[in-house]
């Protein structure tokens, strides 16, 4: 898939793997979800080398950051839409 980023950023090699990682994913990761499915992967990207991928790609438009309880949580999916996080255990 290719992808531009309208601005100053580049789409560095670890944006894009985390970009990656999480399109296609509808359980709203953290940060440290996305880390650890890196990992499995075989992936040495560091956690924050994820943090700091995913407020980039939040603040390009290519991920939307799920705000609630608990840890920020991203969103692959950037059509508007509403989510509803239960008080109890902070699911999306």
């Amino acid at each position: 898939m290719r992808i531009t980023i309208m601005s100053k950023r580049e789409l560095t090699p670890k944006r894009h793997e985390v970009l990656e990682a999480i399109q296609g994913r509808t359980d709203h990761p953290t940060a440290e979800d996305v880390y650890h499915s890196l990992r499995e992967q075989g992936s040495r990207t560091s956690l924050a080398t994820v943090y700091r991928a995913l407020r980039v790609l939040a603040e390009e438009g290519f991920v939307r950051e799920v705000h609630g309880l608990g840890p920020d949580r991203f969103d692959p999916v950037r059509k508007p839409h509403y989510h509803l996080v239960c008080r109890r255990c902070n699911r999306v």
